[in-house]
């Protein structure tokens, strides 16, 4: 757990100063309160220093030191700033001193609550594995003809890297999805307090009520649960689908605002004088795809956001596509790198290098990991072939049946919130409900596995539940002003501390005394692990699984590099001298020596 607290702390600190550089040079006046700009800056950080990592990759190892130093430099960097400096100033003497308390006592209950033994089924085929080949040597060429999921480059994994040293023996590879829980809860809780004074915001309710739906289920669901303690790039997925959304919210909405504020000012010149903060939701729309491809249209919709908000501008239309290139390019080379295709496992644009996968293996693999006609048997006769997957699909989960009948209100939903935004003229409402359209259809269409949609699923139940609160209550102000006078507000800053002491108290007195916990203080319980075997094929020794059945969890695990289950006898080292470190091609048969043992 303290390491964990430990990393989360440091880390904090870099993602939320290139997140305030990004901000001040983008001049995102919609972001304008405190609590707002925390969050955005710390999420644009994330985002910046993941792809930063994952462009590391391609030149050194992603070992601690390395890592640390990306860190470091971009931090140095953005401190060049004048006004990231004295934004940083001020934060640090006037919300510090009161928040820090509150901070770490919540550090130390979702430390305790993730430093559990990892035992996600995706961790053991290839997540850990990927962390390792990026730690240990970097992007290597044509790791994806080991195991085709190693081709799978996500961001996610390249965060996480300098902070699983081979030191620490597979025990802490939940850290950045921990660090991603710990942010969304204090996101939720940074809000609520919004809602009880005259300030609060549909943004605020928003966030509120997607959270008290997202929250318990990553905690309470088991497969959630699962997910959460590992290294899974699902759950930035997921977290980042609701920022997106709520960083659409505060912009259109300020937009709005200061269009309809001064109607002397001309609506073109408006859009036209400095606002850049249109880029934030495209900023981190492309770092969500660079974490995984299902944010897709994610990527589309913030595309069309920021077109929109620069009134189609060529010159910042240019811009958006500069800038959107550079930030996913990383992703295409390190895919390039691994397997030979660029949107690996799309076969769009795979190049013919000595370890490329061809188009037709590619295809073949992007339609193993689809559901529809893969995963499920043939449609008998004079039943419609769609019919019959969607019904085995349906019937094959209590988690699928709940989605649909979600999916299903939602539809009737939509009507209302277009009718509201139409009436009412918000049309930030517009942007989330594209969002969640086109995210779930893109779901259903080529990857319905629920837990790569949660994050489309819940914006439109989220979404009418806050225009219903925000309409009924608009704020909770009245129940402070009723229950304490004026004169005596100056307590509750002073309640807060008392409990976050106690409750530090409480978590503390718990974690010690809970014999499960206890000996988690340090560091988590190292993760599964199965028995393997010694193979050799061309010269490549590695370990294999016995049996590669998911229920018996005979996986790789945190087995030493390389590991796989069959290599193919005409998978070759690309370069004896360097060993793995070198890459693996693919050589004819008639070359390839076949020896195996």
């Amino acid at each position: 757990m303290f390491y964990f607290i430990t990393t989360w702390n440091f880390l904090l600190i870099p993602c939320y100063l290139i997140g305030t550089a990004v901000l001040n040079l983008l001049q995102a006046d919609s972001f304008k309160r405190v609590s707002d700009r925390i969050i955005a800056a710390v999420w644009l950080g994330i985002v910046v220093l993941s792809i930063a990592l994952l462009a590391t990759s391609l030149v050194f190892p992603l070992n601690s030191w390395v890592g640390w130093c990306t860190a470091a430099s971009l931090s140095l960097l953005s401190l060049t700033s004048q006004p990231t400096r004295d934004e940083i100033a001020n934060l640090f003497f006037m919300v510090f001193p009161n928040l820090a308390l509150g901070l770490f006592t919540l550090e130390f209950g979702v430390a305790a609550f993730t430093s559990r033994q990892v035992t996600w089924l995706d961790t053991g085929l290839y997540h850990y594995g990927a962390i390792r080949w990026l730690s240990e040597y970097g992007a290597v060429p044509g790791i994806a003809l080991l195991l085709q999921q190693l081709g799978f480059t996500s961001s996610w994994f390249a965060l996480a890297a300098p902070f699983n040293p081979p030191i620490f023996d597979a025990q802490v590879s939940a850290i950045t999805n921990g660090f991603a829980f710990l942010l969304a809860i204090v996101h939720f809780l940074i809000a609520l307090p919004q809602l009880f004074t005259n300030q609060a915001q549909l943004s605020d309710w928003f966030i509120v009520i997607c959270s008290l739906i997202l929250l318990p289920l990553l905690a309470l669901s088991s497969l959630m649960s699962d997910i959460l303690v590992s290294p899974s790039p699902d759950i930035p997925v997921i977290l980042l689908t609701v920022i997106i959304a709520w960083a659409m919210l505060i912009i259109a909405h300020h937009r709005s605002s200061s269009v309809t504020q001064d109607e002397n000012y001309s609506f073109k010149n408006k859009f036209n004088n400095k606002f850049y903060d249109q880029f934030i939701p495209l900023i981190l729309a492309a770092g969500a795809v660079t974490i995984k491809l299902t944010c897709l249209p994610i990527l589309l919709i913030s595309v069309i956001f920021y077109s929109v908000f620069s009134r189609f501008c060529i010159k910042r239309l240019v811009i958006g596509a500069v800038i959107t290139s550079l930030l996913l390019s990383p992703m295409f080379a390190v895919n390039i790198v691994t397997s030979g295709c660029p949107l690996f496992p799309s076969s769009f644009l795979c190049l013919d290098l000595p370890w490329s996968w061809t188009a037709e293996e590619a295809k073949a693999v992007a339609e193993n990991t689809q559901v529809w006609g893969i995963w499920f048997d043939s449609a008998p006769p004079n039943i419609p072939p769609w019919l019959w997957l969607f019904g085995i699909w349906l019937i094959n989960s209590t988690l699928n049946q709940i989605a649909t009948v979600i999916i299903l209100i939602s539809i009737f939903l939509t009507i209302s919130i277009l009718r509201t935004s139409i009436n009412h003229r918000l049309w930030s409402l517009m942007w989330v409900l594209g969002l969640a359209i086109s995210g779930t259809v893109f779901l259903m269409l080529y990857a319905p596995v629920i837990r790569f949609g949660i994050g489309y699923i819940i914006l439109i139940p989220g979404l009418y539940i806050t225009i219903i609160f925000n309409k009924k209550f608009g704020n909770f102000n009245f129940l402070i002003t009723k229950k304490i006078q004026e004169s005596k507000l100056f307590i509750i800053p002073l309640v807060f501390r008392i409990i976050s002491y106690l409750a530090l108290a409480v978590i503390t007195l718990a974690i010690v005394l809970n014999q499960k916990t206890s000996y988690r203080l340090i560091l988590p319980p190292q993760m599964m692990t199965s028995y393997l075997e010694k193979k050799q094929v061309n010269g490549i020794n590695y370990l294999s699984p016995p049996d590669i059945s998911p229920e018996d969890h005979e996986l790789c695990w945190s087995a030493k590099l390389p590991c796989a289950f069959e290599i193919e006898d005409n998978i070759q080292l690309r370069d004896p001298n360097l060993g793995i470190k070198g890459g693996f091609i693919k050589v004819k048969m008639e070359q390839g020596t076949g020896n195996r043992e």
